[in-house]
């Protein structure tokens, strides 16, 4: 024989377990959208990918300038941050261990704030030679992988 307090709290407990359950779902729901279908993502993906698919053509002599070196690290590359590359002490001491160096114009150059100033900036002042270049069709961006051919540290 059950009583009404017994009852009630299996009811009141299945409703908690209900509305907990429906909570957590309503939070997976959006962690279920394919990657694809993220804008913002697409462009990094296009990316990761031209990296992944044209770092071989990088000597393994040379230092990417990049804003992404962890990029280039998996890949088997040498590579500093992009800003780097207008440091002059850094860039000397650089010269002095490399015989190439090569800048990254990637996804994060075509992104707004410093990164973007920077990469539009020293490919403003700077003599490059295209290694290999891609775009991205849905934003027309291109990215790209060249050799720096200035060899001189104030750009």
């Amino acid at each position: 024989m059950h009583n009404n307090k017994t009852d009630l709290q299996l009811v009141i407990a299945a409703a908690a377990l209900l509305l907990v359950a429906y909570a957590f779902s309503s939070f997976i729901m959006p962690l279920s959208i394919s990657p694809s279908s993220i804008p913002q993502a697409g462009g990094a993906r296009f990316y990761e990918n031209f990296v992944y698919n044209s770092s071989y053509l990088i000597p393994d002599s040379c230092l990417v300038f990049t804003a992404d070196p962890t990029l280039f690290n998996v890949n088997g590359k040498s590579a500093t941050q992009i800003g780097n590359l207008l440091n002059g002490r850094l860039y000397s001491e650089y010269a002095d261990e490399y015989p190439c160096f090569v800048l990254d114009v990637g996804y994060w150059c075509s992104v707004l704030g410093p990164i973007e100033s920077t990469c539009s900036y020293i490919q403003n002042h700077t003599a490059l030679k295209a290694i290999r270049t891609d775009i991205y069709p849905p934003s027309g961006v291109e990215y790209g992988l060249y050799y720096i051919e200035r060899q001189n540290a104030t750009i």
